[in-house]
């Protein structure tokens, strides 16, 4: 019995079959690509384009921005007049990619035992595929992790911010109750930290903390924790109140601490961070669908990262391959995203805390 290749490894077809999969076999959680790739992260950049024209190694990716207008630019007076030397409006940064450098992974299979495979279960290619691709989201997590820890800012230093060092760049919180005078017990006052200095440094939503350690034994405690503690605080009504969203990122914490026993986490606004991708398949020029060669591109079913997708026959091994890639980056925002005297200045929505408990 032949078996004709194409419907099984065309983009598109592989996309739905690997759709399906996933609704049937959930994946392991990928924190960091599904925040950065979420709806609400993406909603303060504009767009984000590949420059046209750019060759080589090197691609452009511009990205349109709106940034913040000081109250100093605000007058006292009121005139009404048609004339106003105000130019608020959209402004473009451009970031480098090189195209060499990001994740990849294929494999190569013998091509009569890939028809074989085929006859008795339609999906063995797309079941193969789908291990792959779980293999290069978990790299591209990985790699996005170490690129996020490297993008915080400073914290606002006033209003009664308090524990800063290294130059307003980290905080210190204390999880639990000093053992001496409390035993240990939870300290709901680094959940209160956490939320005064996101709202102190300009946060435009609920903040949302990356880690593992003691932060992920934090939160699962207070979530867990009776409805009152030993000083009276209704600890449930008092997290639910505070609406922080807690991603448990093994990734996060292991690219702050290392393999020590360090406790740095980070807690990011939503829109200050982004994941900007290039992939050389997605210009329909370069897009193939043809028995013996496949070009285009996937997008991961669990966070929406786009890959490109290649696939071929080499008719004289007798072996078909196939291979997923992108290249990446993680940018946070501009520098101007807040002008000079703002109190914001040099803040970028990712703030960088570490616990420290006696």
């Amino acid at each position: 019995m032949s078996v004709t290749l194409l419907p099984f490894v065309d983009a598109p077809a592989l996309q739905v079959s690997l759709n399906e999969i996933y609704q049937r076999n959930p994946l392991e959680a990928s924190p960091e690509l599904q925040f950065l790739t979420s709806a609400e992260n993406t909603n303060r950049v504009l767009e984000t384009s590949v420059v046209p024209g750019n060759t080589g190694h090197i691609r452009q990716v511009q990205v349109i921005y709106t940034p913040r207008v000081t109250e100093a630019e605000v007058s006292t007076t009121i005139t009404t007049d048609c004339s106003k030397s105000g130019k608020s409006g959209d402004l473009t940064h451009t970031y480098q990619i090189d195209t060499t450098v990001g994740v990849e992974y294929g494999e190569t299979v013998a091509l009569a035992d890939l028809k074989s495979r085929l006859q008795t279960n339609p999906e063995y290619f797309a079941e193969r595929a789908a291990q792959s691709l779980s293999a290069v989201r978990r790299k591209l997590s990985t790699g996005a992790a170490n690129q996020m820890v490297l993008l915080n800012g400073r914290f606002a230093s006033d209003n009664g911010e308090k524990g800063l060092s290294a130059a307003n760049y980290l905080k210190t919180v204390a999880t639990k109750y000093a053992a001496a005078l409390d035993g240990g017990k939870v300290n709901p006052e680094a959940l209160q930290e956490i939320i005064f200095s996101s709202v102190n440094s300009g946060f435009t939503g609920r903040p949302y903390v990356f880690g593992f350690g003691e932060i992920m034994r934090y939160f699962s405690l207070l979530e867990s924790s009776g409805e009152y503690s030993a000083s009276g605080l209704n600890f449930m009504k008092f997290t639910q109140a505070n609406q922080v969203g807690f991603m448990p990122s093994i990734r996060i914490h292991s690219a702050l601490n290392g393999g020590g026993s360090g406790n740095k986490f980070l807690v990011v606004d939503a829109g200050a961070l982004h994941l900007l991708q290039y992939n050389k398949y997605d210009d329909p020029a370069a897009q193939v669908s043809q028995e013996n060669l496949v070009m285009g591109i996937i997008a991961d079913p669990l966070t929406g990262a786009t890959f490109n997708y290649k696939y071929f026959l080499n008719p004289c091994g007798e072996t078909v391959t196939y291979i997923f890639s992108t290249s990446y980056k993680v940018v946070g925002l501009p520098d101007d995203m807040y002008a000079g005297g703002d109190r914001l200045e040099e803040t970028n929505g990712v703030l960088q805390f570490a616990i420290t408990n006696s």
